[in-house]
């Protein structure tokens, strides 16, 4: 569902003329949420093309977002964990999004999918990465 001003006109003139009593005989009549029909009656009109999936952990109070794609409507998206980890040197801005493919160029990689729990990583002087999974 993308932004339509018309479709929060809809909903309010349903609701009003009384085709749809309680918000949620409109919900299952439109296919949405009653939470999107609340959102639709005072005037929310985010739209869901900037809506994203993904995982994120909690950390020091904030939530850091691991990865994330674009929600795509009336479906489910599957978030798994991967025990890979990319160590790298350079600057970072906390809040913008990491472009990954850049940043992981000459990354060292700890994969962790072997069942290993500890990674030692390591810088060489020649700019190259070692690791040691135990």
């Amino acid at each position: 569902m993308t932004y339509d001003p018309a479709r929060g006109k809809r909903i309010r003139e349903a609701i009003s003329r009384g085709k749809f009593r309680k918000v949620h005989a409109l919900a299952a009549e439109l296919n949405v949420s009653v939470a999107a029909v609340s959102r639709w009656q005072n005037g929310d009109h985010t739209s869901l093309e900037s809506a994203c999936v993904g995982s994120a952990v909690a950390v020091n109070g904030g939530i850091v977002l691991s990865n994330f794609v674009q929600a795509n409507p009336a479906s489910n998206t599957d978030c798994q964990p991967i025990l890979k980890y990319y160590v790298q040197t350079g600057a970072y801005t906390p809040g913008v999004v990491m472009n990954f493919t850049q940043s992981s160029v000459n990354a060292a990689l700890s994969d962790f999918t072997g069942g290993y729990s500890v990674c030692n990583v390591s810088l060489k002087s020649d700019g190259t990465w070692t690791t040691q999974l135990q």
